[in-house]
């Protein structure tokens, strides 16, 4: 990956310089730092080089086209492979920008045009051979770039053309998720800390009580903690993998964005009582490779990729047997919703349980960057993101909300 950061300091420069609107350039694309993200990902690109460059044969005066090229390294590496014409599709003017100055500083700018613009807006000039593109997002399809890939493909791709990566795998499996639901609820706890430390000063100040909102307040965070994917790594120590089962596993050359971004799966583990669970994706690169000569990346647990894994605490715990759903969030353009539709472990009281229907929000807002391990020390003094605070005034209430009523 030779010069690959040679000129990223420039483009960043570039991409602040410009007048634009605070909510254009802080848009998610837009931000260096967001592709930084992605070029120190060393798996990501270790596996797009020895995909493209161990197939330069089939590379070799085509004409290739990159969708979502970002600072433009996978075009760079077609043109590398010697693609005789890469078009490199930038929606952010900024970093499109960039993509044309890192073409030039790695000596293909001949060969590389960047096409800035919407996908679905662009004219390309003339049918391509094959199709690059980094479209995968959390829970694999988050972002939707998917969508854009399957219309460059409809439209621009040569019968018999290929796609890279040229299939795609989504993967759940039970989790033993107590270390995550109790750093979850101790977050939750801490913001409850404020509630009650603002409160009273309220009333002293206005003689408003507003004692009778803190429950409230209390359960709207709470299903904050079993309602919202959490994003971040997940240790392999924790995850049943030898269980996990498959809730995707697409065909580049023929899949569709319903296929992708809408379904419905059974899903069934023999383990019982389930507390939680993980997803993640692998996607390999087939199209002309076979046997051990496929190029793999993959986002399993223990493994190191900006994308982590999703987690999702489940309360009321199952028994095994779900239904897993998939629609993408109203009113959100890349956020979705993943649903579970179960019956839940017996009630204590003996009462048959009812059917529970719980939805998560998958979105970039719910990070665990941190490690989450059992030998950072006391949960209490961690938070999810890696910054110390204070104990949590809660503890008791933490340990009591194991699993809540929701």
């Amino acid at each position: 990956m030779r010069h690959v950061f040679a000129c990223l300091a420039l483009c960043a420069a570039m991409t602040t310089a410009n007048d634009v609107p605070a909510a254009e350039y802080f848009s998610e694309y837009g931000m260096m730092s967001h592709h930084m993200t992605m070029l120190l990902d060393v798996g990501r690109m270790q596996a797009y080089r020895s995909a493209i460059l161990n197939d330069a044969a089939h590379f070799k005066d085509k004409v290739v086209l990159d969708v979502g090229t970002g600072t433009g390294v996978l075009a760079i590496w077609a043109a590398e492979a010697g693609a005789r014409k890469v078009y490199a599709v930038e929606q952010s003017s900024e970093v499109a920008e960039c993509a044309r100055t890192m073409a030039a500083h790695h000596g293909v700018a001949d060969v590389v045009e960047v096409l800035e613009g919407a996908m679905e807006e662009l004219n390309v000039p003339e049918k391509v051979d094959v199709i690059v593109s980094e479209w995968m997002g959390y829970f694999l399809v988050r972002e939707s770039m998917a969508k854009s890939v399957i219309y460059a493909r409809d439209t621009y791709l040569k019968p018999g053309g290929a796609m890279y990566p040229s299939h795609a795998r989504l993967l759940l499996a039970p989790l033993d998720a107590g270390i995550f639901t109790e750093r979850r609820v101790d977050e939750i706890l801490e913001h409850m800390g404020s509630f009650d430390e603002i409160a009273p000063q309220l009333t002293e100040a206005t003689g408003i009580d507003l004692t009778p909102l803190r429950e409230t307040y209390y359960a709207e965070f709470l299903r904050d903690v079993f309602r919202n994917a959490w994003i971040g790594p997940v240790p392999a120590e924790d995850v049943h993998a030898t269980s996990a089962v498959a809730l995707l596993d697409v065909d580049m050359a023929t899949a569709t964005a319903d296929e992708l971004l809408e379904w419905s799966r059974t899903v069934e583990f023999e383990e019982k009582a389930i507390d939680g669970l993980v997803a993640w994706f692998d996607v390999r690169f087939a199209a002309f490779a076979a046997g051990d000569d496929v190029v793999w990346l993959d986002t399993s647990p223990g493994t190191e990729t900006h994308w982590g894994q999703c987690a999702f605490l489940v309360s009321p715990w199952l028994e095994g047997s779900f239904v897993a759903s998939l629609a993408p969030k109203p009113d959100a353009r890349h956020d979705l919703d993943f649903t579970l539709l179960y019956t839940p472990s017996a009630t204590a009281d003996g009462e048959p349980p009812e059917e529970v229907a719980a939805t998560y929000a998958i979105t970039a807002e719910v990070r665990g960057f941190g490690d989450v391990d059992e030998d950072l020390g006391d949960l209490d003094d961690l938070s999810p993101y890696g910054e110390p605070y204070d104990d949590a005034p809660y503890a008791d209430e933490a340990a009591d909300a194991e699993e809540p009523e929701l």
